[in-house]
């Protein structure tokens, strides 16, 4: 998460000039020796008053590149606003600006005109975290003043970190694919190789080719192809002297600095990316396998080594290589963690390769500002509503939201126990009692009052149910409703399928083959958890804690709260079940389940009839109204008769499309009680070039356009191009060629044609070359100079040139007043339009 802080440039701000000519910001209590001989605040403090103390860590320690730093002055002046770009920066490093104050960061600075009169008075220290509510009030200050900042804003806040956590439990639920088994399978027999062969007591009976042919089984030995193998041996003094050296060393080096030095130091021509390889195969547990891969994974979630060093030092090979064992460490323990108990330092290289075809598949730099801010919304509220044109990313973020919202509850350890009444809680009876029975032994037959101590029974009828009294009348109806139709011996008129028990003169129940193959076929998993084998996968956890649903015309009533559903037995007989919805449903698991948060997703919200399908239950969403709160609500449901609340810890997320309807048009009740949060294109996430055409600069311009003719509620999202984006950071050119194409003509075209439905020289406006007026009066005389409608086309490019020529016209807004295509390289989709 990005944190903001406001920093003094010196007394009134004496250096904010030169802060802002050598892009910096400076402060004092000088010492030759900097900050960087301080271990922790205390060791502050004891040079230090408090005030002080707290300044200096925080510039110190707590201020990380990608931060961003408001420059103040006095008690109301903002001097400028930046992002870190360095960390910090010591008196004696080569790289300080040498400004009047010697302790510096680097900074881009975004913003440098002063504003004034902010409405609080800033700390009068010289460091401080800045506030939510000061951030507010600046930012739209500034916007105020020009509407050029409102871009400069939303990129302040954008740090291209990514929660590397949840590519970690990606990659392990990933881990039994066939490709990383094979590769899992693959480094296990490398490593096995070299610590079975590389083995002091082997050196006389390993010849060169024995040599070459362990070495030249790496990764390492791929980007060794500039040089032959064998030479490294003779630069090394021969074969014999060569061997003896690399097997003395990867025996006797450990993880320190001087260690890994030597060793490079030693061999000449293999480089600390062969050598690190070799170490990792002969100790995993100990060495992470360093090369240009896991250096660019570190560069890609944002770590910088180098401040891991001695301040002004670059570093050598080994004190690079132990400043970045930390973060492959932490890697490492999140797989122990994860499950992946034997993992090693060949799993962390494993998990890197796969990170780098996985890292596009979750675009971190968009979702994690607008979770963030969902969750600062949700702790004032619980009912949100994501809002904006298509294509914006509404669904993604809210199905991002849902995996970090519930992930630290999803993976807290939990008890069998736990597991047994997560499965059971959205079973009915009969089924709840067919398990226990067949976990006992499927051909077993127990009476009511052995099952009424059965713990599955008991969990389910105390925890689930919430009751405590009629245990057993509930078991013998439960089960003579569900007998075989063919038992002699139960006398019960009301029978309904699935038909599973019967019973013995003596009263034992028992499952009739019809039933234990129900419970084989439908509880194959619940049966391996129930039994203790094994527990649920992430999916399944997540699933336990919210539902998702997407509203439409024919959603009402019957489908969210409760209705009567028809049911058909095997004679053809048709009876009527009260049936509960599925915000009842998800209200019953959040009752039964106080200590975790459960999330409702109604994507497409304002495309139902509010008032139809929520009824009288609108008001008991209300934050006051639920269950527990101060102005508690309840009411009789229609029809179970049932009184009913909603619970505390349930979070209703809802999405629109403001091009399908504005949020001004929406059920006044609903606006009440939603806090609505708007999401607009992002062109940050598509600013990426082909041929020279900049998908993000096209769409603005295509935007702008949208929004000066109709409204900004009817704009493009920058979803659309996301694909494409993919495809040419992957270098696949001719693919992105492609892709583009469709998407333009596919998808845009067909939008822009519903927005501007019948009106053909808007369209014209926006697509310029994409629309040609077809002069049908030239060939039919008795039309000319009568022409009320004009006809006019889509043109489809076949060749790419003039595609991406008339794509580059709507980005630089050139006008053409007349189009030729030549009929061999287009195809025209006619239409009409009144002039």
């Amino acid at each position: 998460m990005v944190n903001i802080w406001l920093i003094r440039p010196g007394e009134g701000g004496r250096l904010w000039e030169e802060c802002k000519e050598n892009n910096c910001i400076v402060i004092g209590w000088e010492d030759e020796d900097g900050f960087s001989k301080y271990k922790s605040l205390d060791d502050v403090k004891k040079d230090y008053n408090s005030n002080d103390a707290n300044s200096i860590w925080y510039y110190y320690n707590d201020i990380k590149i990608g931060d961003v730093v408001i420059a103040i002055k006095g008690n109301d002046i903002v001097l400028g606003i930046g992002k870190v770009d360095s960390g910090y920066i010591g008196p004696k490093d080569p790289k300080n600006p040498g400004l009047d104050y010697k302790n510096a960061r680097m900074i881009k600075w975004l913003i440098t005109e002063t504003l004034e009169n902010i409405s609080y008075t800033f700390p009068s220290k010289t460091v401080t975290p800045n506030k939510a509510e000061r951030w507010e009030e600046i930012k739209m200050k500034y916007i105020q003043k020009d509407l050029k900042y409102k871009e400069t804003f939303d990129d302040l806040l954008q740090r291209k970190d990514i929660n590397l956590s949840d590519f970690v439990k990606r990659f392990l639920q990933e881990i039994n694919s066939d490709d990383l088994k094979e590769h899992r399978k693959e480094h296990n027999r490398r490593s096995k190789n070299v610590q079975d062969k590389l083995r002091k007591e082997n050196v006389a009976a390993l010849t060169e080719d024995k040599m070459f042919n362990i070495l030249n089984d790496t990764n390492a030995a791929e980007g060794y192809y500039y040089f032959d193998l064998r030479d490294t041996f003779n630069k090394n003094n021969g074969i014999e002297k060569f061997k003896e050296k690399l097997i003395n060393h990867l025996d006797t080096v450990d993880v320190n600095e001087s260690d890994i030095k030597h060793f490079c130091d030693s061999i000449d021509q293999m480089g600390l990316g062969y050598l690190s390889e070799l170490l990792c195969l002969k100790h995993p547990n100990k060495f992470y396998i360093c090369n240009k891969i896991t250096n660019n994974f570190l560069k890609r979630i944002n770590v910088n080594i180098k401040e891991g060093l001695p301040r002004g030092k670059k570093g050598n090979v080994g004190s690079r290589y132990i400043a970045a064992h930390p973060h492959f460490q932490k890697i490492l323990d999140m797989l122990k963690d994860g499950g992946l108990e034997d993992a090693t330092f060949l799993d962390v290289d494993m998990f890197v390769w796969w990170m780098k075809d996985n890292y596009q598949a979750i675009p971190e730099e968009f979702s994690n500002v607008k979770i963030q801010i969902l969750k600062e919304t949700f702790s004032h509220t619980r009912n949100v509503i994501l809002y904006g044109p298509p294509g914006t990313g509404k669904t993604f973020i809210a199905q991002q939201f849902v995996k970090d919202y519930l992930k630290d509850q999803i993976y807290l350890p939990k008890t069998l126990k736990e597991i047994k009444i997560d499965l059971i809680r959205d079973l009915k009876w009969y089924q709840v009692i067919a398990l226990t029975i067949y976990l006992k032994g499927k051909d077993q037959k127990v009476k009511v009052p052995e099952l009424k101590n059965e713990e599955l029974i008991k969990d389910y009828f105390e925890i689930v149910k919430g009751r405590t009294k009629n245990l057993g009348q509930t078991l013998w109806a439960q089960m003579g409703s569900h007998s075989t139709p063919y038992s002699k011996l139960v006398n019960y008129e009301n029978r309904i399928q699935p038909a599973l028990f019967d019973k013995t003169p003596e009263s034992e129940w028992y499952l009739i083959p019809e039933g234990i193959e129900y419970i084989e076929n439908s509880y194959e998993d619940a049966l391996v958890i129930l039994s203790g084998g094994k527990k649920p996968d992430y999916e399944t956890n997540i699933k336990q804690y919210y539902k998702f649903v997407t509203f439409h015309q024919s959603y009402g009533y019957e489908d969210f709260l409760e209705g009567l559903k028809p049911k058909t037995d095997d004679n053809g007989a048709i009876s009527y079940e009260i049936e509960p919805g599925v915000f009842i449903d998800i209200c019953d698991k959040a009752k039964n389940d106080s200590a975790n948060e459960y999330l409702l997703i109604i994507d497409e919200i304002n495309r139902g009839n509010i008032a139809k399908i929520f009824g009288e239950l609108i008001t008991l969403i209300e934050d006051d109204k639920r269950q527990g709160a101060k102005n508690e609500m309840t009411v009789t449901l229609p029809y179970s008769k049932e009184d009913f609340t909603v619970p505390l810890n349930l979070f209703i997320l809802g999405t629109m499309n403001t091009a399908d309807r504005s949020i001004a048009l929406l059920d006044i009740a609903l606006r009440r009680r939603f806090t609505f949060l708007e999401i607009m294109p992002d062109y940050s996430i598509i600013d990426c070039e082909i041929e020279g055409l900049n998908i993000g600069d096209l769409l603005k311009e295509l935007n702008y356009m949208v929004a000066s003719l109709i409204d900004r509620d009817h704009q493009i999202g920058h979803s659309y191009f996301c694909g494409i984006v993919k495809t040419i950071k992957n270098e696949e050119l001719e693919s992105a060629k492609t892709e583009l194409q469709f998407v333009w003509y596919r998808k845009i075209i067909p939008l822009l044609q519903e927005y501007f439905y019948n009106d053909w020289e808007q369209l014209k406006l926006v697509l310029g070359d994409f629309v040609s007026e077809n002069n049908t009066s030239n060939n039919n005389l008795k039309l000319q100079d009568r022409m009320v409608n004009k006809n006019y086309s889509i043109t489809e490019f076949k060749d790419w040139d003039r595609f991406l020529n008339a794509l580059s016209q709507i980005v630089s807004n050139e006008a053409k007043t007349e189009t030729q295509v030549d009929s061999t390289e287009s195809e025209s989709v006619e239409g009409e339009n009144e002039s």
